[in-house]
Order: C-alpha cells, then sequence, then structure tokens
C-alpha cells in the first residue's frame, strides 16, 4: 500500500516540524512509552475511539455505536470499557456507511460486507493453491 492509498496519511510540507529555529513546541505528555511490538503498523490493532473514527469518516459518534448494537461492527474495548476501533474495521464501517447511503437496512449491510471479505478470502486461497500446484507439476518435470 502506498502513502497516497492509505488514508491516515498526512501530507508533511517543508517547515511543518519547525517552530523558532528548528524547535517543534511539543512535549512530551509524560515517559515514552513503548507501544507492544507491530501496534502501530497492524491494520488489526484496536487504537482509534469513537471520536477519531466519527471524525475520519465524517458520521455521527452514534451511527457507530448503532452498527455495535446492531452487530454490524464489534469494536475492541479499551481498560474503561470505551469503543476502540482497528483501521481493518474503519475501512469495513466506510463499506457499511456506502451500502447504508444506499438505502440499505444494517443487517443488509452486513451480510454483504460479510459476503465480500468471503469472496476476497476464497480468491486468495484459490490463487495459492494454483500457484502450489504449479509448483508441484513443475518440480516434477
Amino acid at each position: 500500500m502506498s502513502a497516497t492509498d492509505d488514508p491516515f496519511a498526512v501530507e508533511r510540507r517543508a517547515g511543518d516540524d519547525e517552530v523558532d529555529g528548528g524547535a517543534t513546541g511539543i512535549e512530551p505528555a509524560g515517559p515514552a512509552v513503548d507501544p507492544a511490538p507491530g501496534a502501530l503498523t497492524n491494520p488489526d490493532v484496536p487504537l482509534f475511539s469513537v471520536g477519531q473514527v466519527s471524525q475520519l469518516l465524517g458520521i455521527a459518534p452514534a451511527a457507530l455505536r448503532r452498527l455495535d448494537q446492531q452487530g454490524a461492527m464489534r469494536p475492541g474495548r479499551s481498560d474503561g470499557n470505551q469503543r476502540r476501533y482497528s483501521r481493518r474495521q474503519i475501512q469495513r464501517i466506510q463499506r457499511l456507511t456506502q451500502l447504508l447511503g444506499e438505502g440499505l437496512p444494517i443487517a443488509a449491510a452486513h451480510r454483504i460486507a460479510e459476503l465480500e471479505d468471503q469472496v476476497r478470502r476464497l480468491t486468495t486461497e484459490l490463487a495459492r493453491a494454483t500457484k502450489t500446484r504449479a509448483s508441484r507439476r513443475g518440480s516434477r518435470r
């Protein structure tokens, strides 16, 4: 995935990090904490709050809660029991909102998204099996 395909990519401009001769003007909130290995790059780690997802996608927080209540999206939970969404879940919410925008009920949009995921998994599995089979044929000759 290129930076232009990443919905969370931030365009950097010259001078963004420079304030008063190079100082950022940003002080750490506390001691640095190393995230779990891969947590920031793993698309399945629930890092984003309802408010953040709401802002990113331009939808109401109530819409996110309704998706959860209807079983179409099961976000992770923080230690304080607040909903947290992964990048993969945010992509799924984007697809669900597209389908809902076409007038489908939540249950139907959820089922369509599930079937689309299943088709992707099966297509990947078929491609892998085809490649394995072809490599086995090639090694017999």
